[in-house]
């Protein structure tokens, strides 16, 4: 799947697809829904989901740099393997929206 830098994709459906080792730059996904995506080894940097939901997706051995995750549902959804989260500016930006993070 080919997004354009700075484009925004909103209220799309991805169902069934597979994006493994896709590499997303500046994209903004807003109330989109990730139905059995497959988005192992994905590499996002500087990507935005705000209100999206990811159900039964694989997120496995991905790496996040620079994303964000606003305001997402996340159900049955995998993150297993080597995946690789900013997790200091994740947790930063989940707390600052009400999101309780435990480790």
């Amino acid at each position: 799947m080919v997004f354009a830098e700075d484009e925004e994709v909103a209220g799309r459906a991805f169902r069934d697809e597979d994006w493994y080792a896709e590499s997303l730059g500046r994209v903004t996904f807003r109330d989109c829904t990730f139905t059995d995506v497959d988005l192992t080894e994905c590499t996002t940097d500087g990507t935005t989901f705000t209100g999206c939901t990811f159900s039964s997706s694989r997120l496995n051995a991905s790496t996040h740099t620079a994303s964000s995750s606003a305001g997402c549902d996340f159900r049955r959804t995998r993150l297993f393997g080597e995946t690789r989260l900013d997790l200091a500016a994740a947790v930063l930006l989940a707390e600052a929206h009400g999101a309780r993070v435990e480790t």
